[in-house]
């Protein structure tokens, strides 16, 4: 009787799963969208060309929500209606703006200020009434609205308000000074990475699943509102049933669960749905040029060749994207990853020959000052393996592998930290968390970028590391190692660093003698237990906690002398990166740089001018492993003359 009961709830289980993929094979998923600007092709300089700014005076927005936020406040405010996400705040010199609606239902209100000289509105090329508002459905979601005034002498101005869908992060951007912004399109991933236990939610089903969706392998939990149900249907119609399975049945506990911060969490808008994650591409102040949520590649970079170099493989000007195989989870940090080289409407990809034939990781991929195509991999060996200098390995080892490629896919120069620095298990050298891993990786490579003023010199960071090292291009040796200092490899001494030193570290920087370093911190991670000693990693000694915040410090070397003088940090302490980050020194038509930096986990960007004050913030409310910020305006001039970014 046990028997045939248990056989009834496993053919009803069998049953269960193969309808539902059924349906999902045929009923395409809602919450798998894709949306493309008109004017992504453009120059940014067209782009962003409002016209004449006198024209609006002011844009007011009212929402309309749905019956189940109607009398909702927010929460803590009395009488606080909840807020309209429509970003940046008007300006008349910003164009283009986003609408990022609650639910399928809503609708915002446009009312415009127009200047007397307007005689004629139009919106979508149909005229209406000077003082007639401008109505914007959430069921439109992944439309431009053009808005335009003319005056009766030929004057005009156009903006326009992209309409998100209602599931979607919305991308906050905020303008502090627009004439400060670099320009440029950004690109990046943002990835809801933690688990809200109190949110309102219409979806009873509250179960988390792995947040896997074509091009995204992080092992990481969904926003409960989201719900399982959702997230089946999404992965049937990118994976199928058998990619589904294979997901199911990889599925673990890791260290690496929770890769969001819980610090984000109390930013996350309680009255939204979030989708586990989308990829973007960005105008120059943040407003979305394209995006979807059915291909989140990790990393996605223009770029552009000197003219006459480029090859069968990698032609002048395109997009670079890594993307993961998401077919396997079982070492988050370890995972399979495939490169590919698209035109400039992001179509028409072709992938790169692998390099490695196992779980490598791509963190870094970017074309050099000579044309040719770098990538970064984890390279993994086993117990046992003879290393070129004749030692054995007592343990399974996964080292930084460095490959470049010319344009016709041919490797030219190679380098892998394991010829260089032995993988010490001495935690002090590596803090790997000894749980939930099989291979020591004790360098995590994250991040390698030339020097901006010596492509000879090579700055490479590891996260378990906890600093960065510079290599010699042409021999391949390591001219010095800069690290945390309680670290034996570290060859540095800090001055006046407040923190005496970096934490964890996820991108570096080096202008001449100026180091830029993107540092995690010291934090309670998974990874970490708190003891009377400090933190201490799963049983492993204890490590000082010294950072309580990240930032992105800047330092001063001296390499005679081996002094890292500290000259100044900006920081985001309400919203500490666990985990990822970026730095970028972007060109401005003056010359000049703006910093731009990634918070990683935090969940937000900043871009600072010179001055170091605030140009631009943009906030994605999730993970953001990195966003790049490039101007590929070369793009559309007569000649190409600019070097590779």
């Amino acid at each position: 009787m046990i028997l045939l009961v248990l056989a009834l709830l496993l053919a009803v289980l069998v049953g269960g799963i193969v309808c539902l993929c059924l349906y999902g094979r045929f009923k395409p998923s809602p919450y798998l969208v894709e949306f493309r600007s008109p004017s992504f092709a453009s120059a940014s300089s067209s782009r962003g060309r409002v016209g004449d700014t006198g024209l609006l005076t002011h844009m007011e927005c009212a929402q309309t929500l749905s019956e189940d936020l109607a009398d909702v406040y927010v929460r803590g405010k009395r009488k606080e209606r909840l807020r309209v996400y429509v970003s940046p705040a008007f300006d008349p010199r910003i164009r283009r703006y986003s609408y990022s609606p609650y639910r399928l239902s809503d609708k915002l209100s446009l009312s415009l200020a127009w200047s007397a000289d307007v005689t004629q509105v139009t919106v979508d090329g149909m005229e209406v009434r000077m003082e007639a508002k401008v109505e914007l459905l959430a069921s439109n979601h992944g439309h431009e609205v053009e808005i335009v005034g003319r005056t009766a002498d030929g004057r005009q101005a156009s903006y326009s308000v992209v309409i998100m869908p209602w599931f979607m992060q919305p991308i906050c951007n905020e303008v502090h000074q627009v004439d400060q912004v670099a320009p440029g399109i950004m690109t990046g991933r943002g990835c809801i990475a933690c688990v809200q236990e109190d949110l309102n939610t219409t979806d009873t089903d509250t179960d988390t699943a792995p947040g896997i969706m074509t091009g995204m392998s992080s092992v990481c939990t969904v926003l409960k509102p989201f719900g399982m149900k959702r997230m089946l249907w999404n992965m049937l119609n990118t994976v199928g049933f058998r990619g589904l399975l294979r997901i199911l049945k990889s599925r673990r506990n890791s260290p690496f669960m929770d890769i969001g911060d819980p610090l984000v969490q109390k930013y996350l808008d309680p009255n939204r749905v979030y989708c586990p994650g989308s990829a973007f591409v960005l105008d120059m102040y943040g407003t979305p040029l394209q995006y979807t949520t059915r291909d989140l590649r990790m990393i996605t970079i223009p770029y552009a060749l000197p003219s006459g170099t480029g090859g069968t493989l990698v032609p002048e000007t395109g997009f670079l994207y890594n993307t993961p195989v998401q077919d396997d989870l079982l070492n988050f940090a370890e995972a399979p990853s495939r490169t590919f080289i698209a035109n400039r409407s992001l179509e028409g990809a072709v992938e790169l020959p692998r390099v490695l034939e196992q779980h490598d990781d791509s963190h870094e991929l970017f074309i050099t000052p000579r044309g040719t195509l770098m990538t970064t991999y984890y390279r993994m060996y086993e117990k046992g393996h003879v290393l070129n200098n004749g030692e054995t390995l007592d343990l399974a080892v996964t080292s930084c592998y460095l490959v470049e490629r010319d344009t016709e896919g041919q490797v030219v120069w190679e380098w892998d930290s394991i010829d260089h620095i032995y993988p010490d298990p001495d935690p002090a050298v590596c803090y790997q968390p000894t749980e939930g891993f099989n291979y020591h990786d004790y360098f995590h490579c994250n991040g390698a970028r030339f020097n901006e003023t010596d492509p000879n010199e090579m700055l490479i960071t590891g996260r378990y590391l906890r600093g960065c090292i510079s290599v010699d291009y042409t021999t391949g040796a390591v001219n010095w190692i800069l690290a945390n200092p309680s670290n034996p490899l570290n060859q540095f001494t800090f001055v006046n660093d407040p923190l005496e030193g970096p934490g964890s570290c996820h991108a570096g920087l080096l202008n001449g003698n100026t180091l830029l370093l993107f540092d995690n911190g010291d934090y309670l991670t998974p990874e970490y237990k708190e003891g009377e000693e400090g933190c201490r990693l799963f049983g492993r000694a204890p490590t000082p906690c010294v950072h309580t915040y990240s930032r992105m410090v800047e330092y001063t070397l001296d390499i005679e002398a081996r002094t890292a003088t500290y000259v100044r940090e900006d920081t985001c302490k309400e919203r500490m990166a666990r985990i990822a980050g970026y730095i970028e020194r972007v060109p401005r038509p003056d010359g000049q740089c703006n910093v731009c930096v990634t918070w990683g986990s935090a969940g937000t960007y900043t871009e600072r001018a010179p001055d170091h004050t605030l140009a631009l913030t943009l906030s994605t409310e999730g993970l953001n492993y990195r966003i790049y910020k490039t101007d590929p305006d070369y793009w559309y001039q007569a000649e190409t003359t600019t070097q590779a970014i």
